[in-house]
């Protein structure tokens, strides 16, 4: 009898043991969101976030770790690590976040798996808004207002919110409301619990063959394969083939489906970095290269700016004149011609000076100093006048020329001196050649006019340059 007793309550204790739940499974997809797979729900869980929100804790209540159960930790991503601890009868994951940040739960029950999603709360869509609410509403037990809540997120276009609304309405026997929220959830939800509703409603309509392909393509995402079906009304599953008839569901599953669930890695195991690529960037490049194209880009703009100041600061060519050796060639020879026979007038006369004789009067003594001889001007020769289309060529080279120094004297406040030792200073000043500073000056002491009037009456042919060291014939008669 006591034998009997004592195996009785052997075999109740194993019995309860092999039934508990336990966790099997810690993993993360690519949208970086935590899945605890689980061999069946849990029968509650609660949550709790750190003050500085990087530290997140869950408590299952009769919760077990399986055999193979590890911590898990990444070097990428916000999670960095999920760290369970057993505590008494019940189970406590830590998980440690990169960054501060806001999280929700949601029971999975096609995937049999807790999903943990982590988001910020101020970069969050209305409808994503009022999806993470439902969420929270649905851990604290609160059915009324998460049914609101994820009808308000999925009228706004949330297709998780409609995949969770599909699923509650299957299991409450309505396959007519839930296929309703499938067809707005599918293909655009980012769980894998529509593709294991749409297995449930094409074998209720009768589609055994779409059944089965929707079943293994669940399988392939999540691993684990369906549940069995719900219950249901008999009468609803004629309105529900009729539904399938008229609307047909499509189905065509691509690789992008492949992100919806975790990765396909050892459990519980870190995963290794992967290798890099063949012919990927280096770390160093990536990390530089925005530094070295600023540099570039400013040295660009640096240069594009000093051209634009040098066009910008170059005098115009209507406001400065051309500078001496600009002028045509044939002006350069007649202003030559003209100086050299200058030159040659005054030459001539040194000359006739030079060569008068000096006669002593017997009547006067040796000391005395004979009376200076003025030499005799020279003949007076035929000058051609100037070519009207040379005369007026001058006259404006002249104005130029005028207009420029104009421009310099009157930037710098300056008058033109009156001896010709103090304009050679000013145009050493103000670095211009200082034959155009006499030419300034002879055009302000005579009028051009005059000077080819003079030019066509004097013997002697004017010069409008003069030679270095010596005055002008216009500055002598002025």
């Amino acid at each position: 009898m006591r034998i009997g007793s004592l195996a009785s309550i052997v075999w109740c204790m194993l019995s309860i043991g092999l039934s508990a739940t336990t966790l099997e499974q810690i993993q993360r997809d690519e949208r970086g969101r935590i899945l605890l797979f689980c061999s069946a729900q849990p029968l509650s869980w609660r949550s709790e976030l750190s003050a500085d929100k990087r530290r997140i804790l869950l408590m299952f209540p009769g919760l077990r770790p399986s055999a193979e159960l590890r911590p898990r930790m990444w070097s990428d991503g916000l999670v960095r690590e999920v760290y369970p601890k057993r505590s008494g009868d019940s189970l406590q994951l830590y998980v440690t976040l990169a960054a501060p940040s806001g999280y929700s739960t949601l029971w999975l029950p096609y995937s049999r798996c807790l999903l943990l999603t982590l988001f910020s709360w101020e970069e969050l869509p209305p409808e994503e808004e009022l999806y993470h609410s439902a969420l929270l509403a649905l851990e604290l037990r609160s059915e009324s207002v998460a049914e609101s809540l994820l009808t308000q997120a999925a009228d706004r276009g949330s297709a998780d919110a409609a995949a969770v609304l599909a699923g509650h309405s299957l299991a409450a026997g309505k396959p007519l409301t839930a296929l309703r929220w499938l067809r707005q959830a599918w293909e655009r939800s980012t769980l894998p619990e529509p593709y294991g509703i749409a297995a449930h409603l094409a074998a209720l309509s009768g589609q055994i063959t779409l059944s089965h392909q929707l079943a293994e393509h669940f399988r392939a995402l999540t691993g684990r394969p369906l549940p069995p079906p719900p219950p249901v009304p008999i009468d609803s599953s004629a309105a529900l083939t009729e539904a399938f008839l008229l609307a047909p569901l499509e189905f065509s599953p691509t690789p992008s489906d492949s992100v919806l669930v975790a990765s396909k890695a050892p459990p519980d195991t870190l995963s290794p970095p992967p290798p890099p690529a063949t012919g990927s960037v280096p770390d160093w490049l990536l990390l530089w290269s925005p530094l070295f194209f600023t540099i570039i880009a400013l040295f660009a703009i640096s240069s594009i700016l000093r051209t634009l100041l040098r066009v910008l600061r170059k005098p115009s060519p209507s406001s400065v004149s051309a500078s001496p050796t600009a002028f045509p060639g044939y002006v350069r020879e007649a202003l030559q011609h003209y100086r050299a026979a200058e030159d040659r007038a005054r030459t001539t006369s040194t000359e006739q000076t030079d060569a008068v004789p000096s006669v002593p009067n017997p009547h006067e003594t040796s000391t005395m100093v004979p009376p200076p001889v003025h030499a005799q001007p020279p003949e007076e020769r035929e000058l051609s006048t100037p070519t009207p289309e040379l005369a007026q060529l001058w006259r404006q080279r002249l104005r130029q020329r005028s207009a420029y120094l104009q421009q310099r004297l009157s930037h710098l406040g300056e008058t033109l001196p009156a001896t010709p030792e103090a304009r050679q200073r000013l145009a050493r000043r103000l670095r211009i050649p200082s034959e155009s500073l006499e030419l300034r000056y002879r055009l302000h002491s005579v009028d051009p006019e005059r000077l080819f009037a003079r030019f066509r009456r004097t013997p002697e042919p004017p010069s409008f340059v003069s030679a270095a060291g010596t005055e002008s014939h216009s500055s002598v008669q002025g």
